[in-house]
């Protein structure tokens, strides 16, 4: 795609370059930006809980609906910190008399990232944490269906129990590029109106990691057992459409105020990138595993085998932007300015969305290495969770200074 741009618009100049005979219109010929931004991204939605604190007074503790349970990771939307970007654009008159160019502009915005985590030490007064979840199948649960928790690293009630470490990674990065063909409405009086229709690309990456550390306390009776795991939920979303759009600028003694509002429909790629490990010794709680030594399990706690895989759709989407902008011309050359963007895009993917609590706790890798090492443990129950990677829409927004040049 980027090859097909820039062909485009070195071809638009090549031609501008050739219509000398419009020169006398004293219009400029080319134009050209570039600005320094601080992003941010809508919040992302993260409706499971991954980590709770619990009381070891509970019958469960730290499983959902337990005295003393509290949340402590996930189970609500997450904000996403500000960060730097940046955005570009270069336009040509292929034919300034008739009113009509060419342009081309890009965004890059670098990756914005939040890290949550929670930790004990395992010693008696320190805290208890635990992943909750919803077992389906009974096992770990009472015997029906209902909520359970897949590991407890804590203390034991009066002896050193687990240390325990949580953390949730999220991130967002986004791309976008444009071609666009420009028709002049207006262009006196210090008013200028444009006509926009062209192409437009944007692509969103999004990942969610959840990692859980666990190990017995040293010098405790627990010594030498540990369970790590790794949960992996990743999402692209690429939009390839037509976009049409309007362009207003005035110009008083200096002073120039600029705004554009564009649409754009087409199509929306999303792909789910799944996946998930587990490392144990000797097992957990409900499934523990003997002469166990470090092996890698194919999944991990809301990646089992039932859900990890890469998954991908295709789905009409439509984006809008609004860009509002002032500055002041220094020169006929030169307008420094400040600018606020607006940016809308639908049918998306967020990772937090595709992370399911309802796990058939019995079908999970740990599960069948428990079994294969000689403890029982039943298998039945449908398969679960799978995927649902569900749509939504975000908003992106933007302040940038930035310098455009006309000549």
């Amino acid at each position: 795609m980027a090859r097909w741009l820039a062909c485009a618009v070195v071809a638009a100049f090549i031609f501008g370059n050739g219509a000398r005979a419009e020169d006398a219109t004293g219009r400029e010929r080319y134009w050209a930006n570039a600005e320094v931004l601080g992003w941010k991204i809508g919040d992302a939605p993260q409706p499971t809980p991954l980590a709770t604190a619990g009381s070891l007074a509970a019958p469960l503790p730290g499983a959902l609906g337990q005295p003393g349970t509290s949340v402590q990771i996930g189970g609500t939307s997450v904000s996403l910190p500000i960060e730097a970007g940046g955005r570009f654009g270069l336009g040509t008159w292929v034919d300034r008399t008739a009113g009509l160019g060419i342009e081309i502009g890009a965004f890059v915005l670098t990756p914005s990232t939040t890290r949550q985590s929670v930790s004990t030490n395992g010693m008696p007064g320190s805290a208890t944490y635990a992943v909750p979840l919803f077992d389906f199948s009974g096992f770990t649960s009472g015997g029906a269906p209902g909520p359970s928790i897949y590991v407890l690293p804590g203390p034991f009630p009066i002896a050193p129990g687990f240390t325990g470490a949580m953390q949730r990674t999220m991130s967002a990065r986004m791309l976008g590029a444009e071609l666009t063909g420009v028709y002049r409405l207006r262009d006196d009086q210090g008013i200028k109106v444009e006509a926009l229709a062209g192409y437009r690309w944007l692509q969103l990456t999004e990942a969610l990691d959840f990692d859980v550390q666990t190990a017995g306390v040293a010098g405790s009776s627990n010594a030498g057992q540990m369970f790590n795991s790794h949960d992996g939920f990743h999402t692209r979303n690429s939009f390839n459409g037509a976009q049409i759009g309007m362009r207003a600028e005035a110009e008083y003694r200096g002073f120039v105020l600029r705004t554009s509002l564009k649409g754009a429909l087409g199509d929306m790629y999303r792909s789910l990138s799944v996946e998930g490990s587990s490392t144990t010794t000797a097992g957990t709680l409900f499934y523990p595993v003997s002469g166990g030594a470090g092996a890698i399990l194919g999944g991990g706690i809301f990646a089992p085998p039932s859900n990890i895989g890469t998954y991908g759709s295709h789905q009409l989407a439509g984006a809008a932007e609004l860009n509002v902008r002032t500055g002041y011309r220094l020169t006929d050359l030169l307008i420094p300015y400040i600018a606020y963007n607006a940016l809308y895009v639908s049918s998306i993917t967020r990772p937090g969305d595709a992370i399911s609590p309802y796990i058939n706790t019995t079908a999970t890798a740990l599960a069948a290495a428990s079994r294969g090492s000689g403890f029982p443990s039943p298998l039945g129950g449908s398969l679960g969770p799978v995927v649902n990677a569900g749509s939504t829409g975000v908003w992106v927004q933007d302040i940038s200074a930035g310098v455009a040049l006309r000549f």
